[in-house]
């Protein structure tokens, strides 16, 4: 899974994730985060665009971006770093929507 899709021109439009988010109006339409990125920040009560890299003009974002001072966003290792609790957060998530998937089917509800 990729984090991001900010060396492509557009998402990749498999994920399933972001198309959910973008539809929800979570992100825009353009969004470059993964979606289980955004997912991930959105149910922790976080802003996936305040801490998005990306330019904004490549996501059409009319979010501010927020940054701690001590970030430096120019070092991919420091990027990578800053999305790892979201990265579990969005496991964990999805983790939830199986379980809830297979309950209903067990009971028979799908």
């Amino acid at each position: 899974m990729s984090l991001d899709y900010f060396n492509q021109e557009r998402a990749d439009p498999r994920d399933l994730l972001l198309r959910e988010a973008i539809r929800k109006e979570i992100v825009p339409p353009d969004c470059l985060l993964a979606g289980a990125i955004v997912l991930g920040q959105h149910e922790s009560g976080k802003d996936p665009c305040a801490s998005c890299p990306c330019e904004r003009e490549r996501c059409g974002s009319s979010r501010p971006q927020i940054h701690r001072p001590d970030e430096d966003l120019s070092d991919p290792v420091e990027i990578r770093n800053l999305r790892t609790g979201d990265d579990a957060s969005a496991r964990k998530l999805n983790r939830m929507r199986h379980l809830e998937r297979l309950d209903a089917l067990v009971s028979g509800k799908d």
